[in-house]
């Protein structure tokens, strides 16, 4: 009898890492990412956001300044300021001008620098707003909007990780 039930919960778990996951990527070739945790680098003390991918496994490590994390913070933590600070500024003027915004895109990243853009549409137009990666998060956070990114950032940033490694000695 031991040995039927063991092996019906193998059988389940293994069902389970096999069925096929919903795919994050949408039909433009965007992965969708979700805000995963944010911390601070013990070697460099800098703040760190990870974004990791909405149905599957990959992620993504922005460096991001201190004032930037602050922001992303109060975000997912939805605390509020007496006074509006930037971000909210930003979000204030969309709403004022009847706008929305769709999501956001990690679009590139060249040397060593993380683009993003804001997608924002209103009744007859669609627009893109260039934006650091950490002010684009904050307020996808604020508005519920999807964080997207192109699947390359996450390859190249990849090469960039080895690459750090191997020149600090840590990797082969």
């Amino acid at each position: 009898m031991k040995k039927a039930i063991i092996l019906l919960m193998i059988s389940i778990l293994l069902s389970l890492q096999c069925a096929p996951r919903a795919s994050s990527e949408n039909s433009e070739g965007l992965l969708e990412m979700v805000v995963k945790d944010i911390y601070i680098d013990s070697r460099t003390e800098a703040p760190v956001v990870v974004l990791k991918e909405k149905n599957g496994e990959r992620t993504l490590m922005l460096v991001i300044g201190i004032y930037e994390a602050h922001a992303i913070v109060r975000k997912m933590r939805k605390i509020t300021t007496p006074r509006p600070m930037t971000h909210d500024l930003l979000e204030n003027l969309i709403r004022i001008f009847k706008a929305k915004v769709d999501r956001i895109v990690i679009t590139a990243l060249k040397n060593n620098t993380y683009y993003a853009t804001i997608d924002v549409s209103s009744a007859n137009e669609h627009f893109q707003i260039d934006s650091r990666p950490s002010d684009a998060i904050a307020i996808a956070l604020s508005m519920d909007i999807p964080i997207y990114t192109v699947k390359e950032v996450i390859e190249e940033s990849k090469k960039l990780d080895l690459k750090e490694l191997k020149e600090r000695g840590d990797a082969i």
